[in-house]
């Protein structure tokens, strides 16, 4: 006697019910937390984008400038229009005395002596060129990170390192040209500030977690206060009063700069943050061109396209791939 099918035909015809209303009606709570995060990497994300484009706008008044405030009058203004922002990057349980308070004193004034390096090395390097050539420089700063975290931190040395490395050596040298045009002392400048920007970096990855959040300002605005303002001190002379509004604008993009970041890292994570920073090659150019007339050739753009490709690639998926195989030594 044949039995009927309809019985499990039935009851399979129910799942199928049950999932097809699952995948049509998902559960609200997980929707819910699934758009909470992407609205969170979209909030982040943006902030990144602002803060970037502060701070291209703050190169860019310095290039304004032209070098009419000296350097270290000019880092002096920067930072103490920066302190203002002071009790709104405190961390939970943190006092603003800490701000001179350290866990880790040695580092913490290594930290300000790059930082204020790389102040008046930037002031100098946006003085001295074009907006454009001197970002080619500082896009060099992942290449620097990595070679500096091989050294001092003992990364790894993966096939995407040393490709990285080699794409943006070979998009230096056709930005620069060298022995076709004359290296000047912004070039200098610009390539110290990349050695210092990096610098920071490694160093805040190794003491990250061993410091307080107002200590690392401290050590990035009131350290390079103090030393930028004994050094205006021999010929100390206060700025035009028609400069004090370009002076101001600066300093105050940098402090918005520094905490538009700050806020975009509490959203989103670094492998989204990083390839943010490349959207100030756009800033750099209209400025460039609009504003400064700068003169920007077919190598220059095609070179800088190279550094910028190499700079983002460490954070796609084929280079995470390829670093989980290390290069033999």
């Amino acid at each position: 006697m044949q039995t009927s099918n309809w019985p499990r035909w039935g009851k399979t015809r129910g799942m199928t019910c049950i999932i097809l209303r699952r995948i049509s009606c998902p559960d609200p709570d997980k929707v819910n937390i699934v758009n909470s995060q992407t609205n969170d990497l979209s909030r982040g994300v943006t902030l990144a984008l602002v803060s970037f484009s502060l701070f291209a706008t703050k190169d860019a008044v310095v290039r304004f400038l032209g070098g009419q405030v000296p350097p270290f009058m000019l880092g002096f203004l920067g930072c103490l229009l920066c302190l203002v922002m002071a009790p709104l990057v405190r961390g939970r349980g943190e006092r603003l005395i800490h701000i001179i308070q350290p866990r880790r004193p040695k580092l913490w004034i290594l930290r300000g002596m790059i930082q204020t390096v790389g102040i008046i090395a930037g002031i100098i390097a946006f003085t001295e060129l074009p907006m454009v050539e001197a970002f080619s420089l500082v896009f060099l700063m992942p290449v620097m990170i990595s070679l500096m975290s091989i050294v001092f931190l003992n990364e790894k040395v993966t096939r995407s390192t040393w490709l990285t490395i080699f794409v943006c050596f070979v998009g230096t040298l056709i930005v620069l040209r060298p022995g076709m045009r004359e290296l000047t002392i912004g070039h200098l400048a610009a390539f110290v500030l990349t050695i210092c920007s990096s610098s920071v970096f490694v160093i805040l990855r190794h003491i990250k977690h061993d410091e307080h959040t107002i200590s690392h300002f401290g050590a990035a605005t009131l350290l390079p206060m103090v030393l930028c303002g004994i050094m205006i001190i021999p010929d100390f002379r206060l700025p035009d009063l028609s400069l004090w509004l370009p002076i101001a604008v600066y300093g105050v993009f940098i402090a918005l700069g520094n905490l538009t970041i700050m806020f975009a890292s509490r959203y989103a994570p670094a492998n989204l943050l990083g390839p943010m920073q490349y959207s100030q090659v756009v800033w750099a150019v209209g400025y460039g061109v609009f504003l400064f007339h700068d003169p920007i050739d077919a190598p220059t753009v095609f070179g800088l396209v190279l550094i910028i490709v190499a700079g983002v690639w460490k954070y796609t998926p084929l280079a995470g791939m390829l670093r989980t195989s290390r290069t033999p030594a």
